[in-house]
C-alpha cells in the first residue's frame, strides 16, 4: 500500500521532473538513486496505477480461443481482384469447420444495388449447397435486403465486425481473411504456370476453388475440406473439441463482474506506432460465453 507521502513524492519525479517520459527501469533507478529507502515493489505498485502507464501498456498474455460454429456456418466477405484496369468483386464463402470455400464473380451493374446483387448471387450458393446454418461477415453485409434474405431462410446472420477492423488481433473473421491471402498467391501461381489471362475470372476462380478445396490441410489435421464437408460427425466432433477448448481458456480470463478496465483499442489503417489502451474506464457488467 502506498502511503499518501510517498505518492506525493513519486508524482513529483514523475510528472513535474519528467522522469516519468522514459521507460520503466530507467524511472526505477533514478527513484532509488534520489531515494533509497523507496522499495523497487512500491516504485512498481505506483507505475501499475499511473494512466499513461496503463494505456501504453503492453499486452504479454493472449487468449487464444477457436473460431467455431455449428455445421454449415459460412463466414463471407467480398474479394477485389485486379485485372487490367478493372477491379472485379469476387464473392468468397468458407465453411468454417471444414474450410470448404465458395468463389463467385460478381456482375457490376448501373442499375442494381450490390446488396441486391448480393442476394441473387447468395440464392445460387445457396442452391448449390442446400441448407445454411449462418452466415458470419462485417458490416458490409448488413443491407436490408441480405438480412430479409436470411430471415426468411432462418439463417443466422452476424455482421458485428466493423468492415475498417477486419485485420486485428482476435480477428473474428481470420477463416475468410486467411483464405482471401490464400487465393490472391494462388491465382498468381495461376496465371504464372498456365500464362493465359484471356479466360474468364470466374473460370479462374472455378479451378482454383477446386484445387483449394482438394488439398490437404494441416488445421484439418491433413484432410481436405471436401472430406471434411462431408463428414457430419467429424464436423460436429471438432465443433465439440473448439468449443470445449474456449470454455477452458475463458475460464482462466482474470476478470469478474463489477472489475474497472480499459479497452484495448483498434488502429487505423495508417496509424504509427503499437495499440494503445483507451484513457476511458469501463466496468465490467457481467460475464457473458
Amino acid at each position: 500500500m502506498i502511503t499518501e507521502n510517498l505518492n506525493n513524492i513519486l508524482d513529483e519525479l514523475f510528472y513535474k521532473d519528467k522522469l516519468g517520459v522514459g521507460n520503466k527501469t530507467t524511472f526505477i533507478k533514478n527513484v532509488r538513486d534520489k531515494h533509497p529507502s523507496i522499495k523497487v515493489k512500491e516504485i512498481q505498485e505506483y507505475l501499475k496505477n499511473q494512466e499513461v502507464s496503463q494505456i501504453n501498456t503492453t499486452v504479454n498474455k493472449k487468449y487464444e480461443y477457436k473460431i467455431t460454429a455449428p455445421p454449415r456456418t459460412f463466414q463471407i466477405d467480398i474479394f477485389w481482384w485486379k485485372k487490367g484496369e478493372s477491379l472485379l468483386p469476387i464473392l468468397l464463402l468458407v465453411d468454417i469447420l471444414s474450410r470448404k470455400a465458395y468463389a463467385y464473380v460478381l456482375p457490376k451493374s448501373i442499375k442494381e444495388k450490390r446488396g441486391d446483387i448480393t442476394v441473387k448471387t447468395l440464392e445460387e450458393f445457396k442452391n448449390e449447397v442446400g441448407h445454411i446454418n449462418g452466415l458470419e461477415g462485417d458490416n458490409e453485409f448488413g443491407s436490408a435486403a441480405i438480412k430479409k434474405f436470411c430471415n426468411d431462410n432462418n439463417i443466422r446472420l452476424d455482421t458485428s465486425v466493423a468492415k475498417e477492423e477486419h485485420i486485428s488481433n482476435g480477428n473474428k473473421l481470420g477463416i475468410i481473411d486467411r483464405l482471401v491471402r490464400t487465393l490472391r498467391e494462388l491465382i498468381e501461381r495461376y496465371y504464372d504456370i498456365l500464362g493465359n489471362r484471356k479466360e474468364t475470372l470466374q473460370n479462374v476462380m472455378d479451378s482454383i476453388i477446386a484445387t483449394y478445396n482438394n488439398d490437404n490441410h494441416r488445421s484439418l489435421q491433413n484432410k481436405t475440406p471436401n472430406q471434411v464437408f462431408k463428414d457430419n460427425d467429424d464436423q460436429m466432433t471438432r465443433h465439440l473439441n473448439d468449443s470445449v477448448h474456449n470454455q477452458q481458456v475463458y475460464k482462466t480470463v482474470p476478470f469478474d463482474t463489477g472489475d474497472k478496465v480499459r479497452i484495448l483499442e483498434e488502429k487505423g489503417k495508417f496509424d504509427k506506432g503499437k495499440q494503445k489502451f483507451s484513457k476511458s474506464l469501463y466496468t465490467i457488467d457481467k460475464r457473458e460465453k
